[in-house]
């Protein structure tokens, strides 16, 4: 079954255009061009490009066309502040929106005291690296994908002044080094790979939508694949892809071997450093029970799913009248709909579309004025939040998509306003 849910990436980019040229680059002591970093520990190629802030670089490696990392300068401070920072802030919390850590580590970068968190992407589960590091009365943020660690290291060396981009790629080995060693040899994979796996997860996204099911199993296949090679074959965050190949053999009759897969989800689901997996779990097995023509299970667990995205949403988000959400987030397009953080939003739009597919399965079982009444409530919700009705019945719900988009608004948030904007540009990409 086709899933056609909203792209609220759709409605972010609609009233945007590009950036200056400025927004790519910004000042710096080695001009406006990117400069050659040195080698990740899986041996791209990298370099950085300043922001135009001023306030930091964003690291490029390999073939991804997205930044592997970046550094920020984030306040005047000493090594007393580091933990605070690492433990209570709103750097913390922009990170624990993206990541999941594990409890944060004292070490050293650069010979200079160093607050290390060893975290997972919420969005495609790719082991990622945080770093606070006071260097001469400034306090720096780093942060990347596991493999860019000795890339951020060099680069904070740069931007804080404590060498050139050539001096930077000799740089001795630091605490931090010696820390991360096992993980890196563990883990290893390239940037390139995290490129491939989201277009492998578009592609499967898009096939979907064409109910070309055989391209869109290839393409999630690939994706589970390229994921499993990485990170092991029984890792956690491999759940998505996995469910998303179920739901495509499902829409294939061959549901034995959906069973299975869901299975197999269903253990690992729970453990995922997404915090939507198991919901879409749920959702994609009421989907596969509505192929199957088992309509009263399909209901009981679109039921449960809707149930599972409202957990993530705040309650005045589910309300069918219109009116100020709560929190403190200010709106990033329109001056009268505040936007909810990037998580909520794809669970607002999973509410909304558990209630659409629970209309399917009721019109199944003949219960058609309960199905209209879903309908009816899923188009209120939405109508209430702002969300276009054509953009919520017609475009393809593509979490992929919507992982892009959450990635991009949470860069915004954490103040990295170039690469958010290129981090939109490639959902819009995906959407299309």
């Amino acid at each position: 079954m086709r899933r056609c849910l909203a792209l609220l990436a759709c409605f972010w980019l609609g009233s945007c255009s590009g950036p200056p040229q400025e927004a790519y680059l910004g000042s710096s002591r080695y001009g406006f061009q990117p400069v050659g970093i040195g080698r990740n520990a899986s041996g791209e190629e990298c370099t950085q490009q300043a922001r135009s802030s001023g306030s930091g670089v964003d690291v490029f490696c390999g073939k991804w066309q997205q930044p592997s990392g970046g550094v920020t300068r984030l306040a005047p401070g000493g090594a007393d502040g580091l933990a605070g920072l690492a433990t209570s802030s709103r750097w913390r919390s922009a990170l624990d929106e993206r990541f999941a850590c594990e409890p944060r580590r004292s070490s050293t970068v650069l010979e200079q005291p160093a607050q290390i968190l060893i975290c997972t992407r919420r969005v495609g589960g790719w082991p990622e690296l945080a770093m606070l590091i006071s260097i001469d009365g400034t306090i720096y943020a780093a942060e990347g994908i596991l493999p860019t660690a000795p890339v951020l290291e060099r680069s904070v060396a740069v931007l804080s002044g404590r060498a050139t981009p050539a001096q930077a790629q000799s740089l001795p080995r630091s605490g931090a080094d010696a820390l991360l060693a096992s993980r890196l040899a563990a883990q290893a994979f390239r940037a390139g790979d995290i490129g491939q796996y989201d277009d492998l997860m578009a592609a499967g996204s898009r096939a979907n939508l064409a109910e070309s099911f055989v391209a869109a199993e290839q393409a999630y296949r690939a994706a589970l694949q390229l994921q499993e090679k990485a990170l092991g074959r029984r890792n956690p965050n491999t759940a998505v892809p996995m469910m998303r190949l179920a739901l495509q053999l499902s829409d294939q009759g061959r549901f034995p071997e959906a069973d299975a897969l869901f299975a197999s989800a269903a253990q690992l689901a729970p453990l995922s450093a997404d915090p939507l997996a198991s919901a879409e779990l749920l959702h994609d097995r009421g989907l596969h029970m509505i192929n199957r023509e088992r309509g009263g299970e399909a209901l009981a667990l679109l039921t449960q799913a809707e149930a599972a995205y409202a957990t993530e949403v705040p309650q005045d988000a589910l309300s069918s009248s219109p009116g100020p959400r709560s929190g403190s987030l200010r709106p990033l397009i329109s001056t009268t709909i505040p936007v909810l953080r990037a998580t909520q939003e794809s669970a607002l739009i999973g509410v909304i579309e558990s209630c659409r597919n629970q209309a399917l399965a009721l019109r199944g079982l003949g219960r058609n004025e309960e199905s209209a009444e879903r309908i009816r409530s899923a188009s209120a919700v939405a109508t209430a939040q702002g969300l276009r009705q054509p953009a919520l019945y017609q475009s393809p719900y593509a979490l992929t998509v919507c992982a892009q988009a959450r990635d991009a608004m949470d860069r915004i948030v954490s103040g990295a306003a170039a690469s958010a904007f290129q981090a939109m540009q490639h959902a819009s990409t995906m959407a299309s």
